[in-house]
């Protein structure tokens, strides 16, 4: 019953607006290549992809790790950053947030790179990526 009353149009038009403050955000930036992405289930979502070059200074890991440890933390769909990139979901997100990981994205794809900004998973990590072994 839910699903039926929801503003589904409503919804989309702000997940792409959403969507488009961050490509705007991060349009130009080296090393930094994006494009909007269609959820893979079929599911009526996009996502922004972000994939990141060595020429960023960070690896996509550090990049996602990096996010991941600020305050507040800023989590992505982090689960192929070992391949260089990650998603970026509107989904879920309240008033202010978006523009809060633009920033936080921009700041620190602009600032000194942390120690972990080109990370690479563990071997520990990788090893789990191998699986079924």
């Amino acid at each position: 019953e839910a699903w039926e009353v929801r503003d589904h149009a409503g919804i989309k038009a702000r997940e792409t607006d959403i969507i488009d403050g961050w490509y705007r955000a991060l349009t130009g930036i080296k090393g930094i290549d994006i494009r909007v992405s269609p959820d893979s289930t079929d599911n009526p979502v996009d996502r922004l992809e972000v994939r990141v070059r060595p020429e960023s200074g960070f690896t996509a890991y550090g990049l996602v790790s990096a996010l991941a440890a600020g305050d507040p933390p800023i989590m992505v769909r982090g689960h192929q950053a070992e391949q260089g990139r990650f998603w970026m979901d509107p989904c879920n997100l309240h008033p202010g947030e978006a523009e809060a990981v633009s920033k936080r994205l921009t700041e620190l794809l602009a600032a000194e790179r942390p120690s972990n900004a080109m990370a690479v998973p563990s071997k520990s990590t990788a090893g789990l990526l191998k699986w079924p072994d």
